[in-house]
């Protein structure tokens, strides 16, 4: 639909697993879905 989308990296979370840090789920996400949307950390943001 040609929609233009921002993951904000630094802006979402999640919980430690028995296998992951919360840390390497969040940059396995931010990693995998730059593929998808444009990734920016909130300081880049313009509001």
């Amino acid at each position: 639909m040609g929609y233009d989308v921002t993951l904000v990296k630094d802006a979402h979370s999640t919980w430690d697993t028995v296998e992951l840090t919360a840390q390497q789920i969040i940059h396995h996400h931010n990693q995998l879905l730059q593929w998808f949307a444009e990734t920016k950390d909130s300081n880049e943001i313009d509001f």
